[in-house]
């Protein structure tokens, strides 16, 4: 069975995950009980493959927003040499 100190540590994360005082019972529920056994080759599998879209996310964003910097830069640079 699940230990309650895993449902409590998994409760504790899903806090601080999310400032959201509310926590779906559904969602909680389900995940505790997804959790009891040691972790598959293919729950790995998962998890790596899900962080890896994550990380090619980020790293869209973070290209993204070095893009619009340059932007707004440029505006802001050109904006100063005109005189109005």
């Amino acid at each position: 069975g699940l230990d309650i100190k895993d449902a409590s540590m998994f409760f504790s994360m899903l806090m601080g995950i999310d400032d959201n005082v509310d926590i779906d019972v559904d969602f909680f529920v389900d995940a505790c009980l997804r959790m009891k056994g040691q972790a598959s080759s293919i729950d790995l599998h998962c998890l790596a493959y899900e962080t890896r879209i994550i990380r090619q996310a980020l790293r869209r964003v973070e290209n993204e927003s070095h893009a619009v910097l340059g932007l707004v830069k440029g505006v802001l640079i050109d904006g100063e040499g005109s005189s109005d």
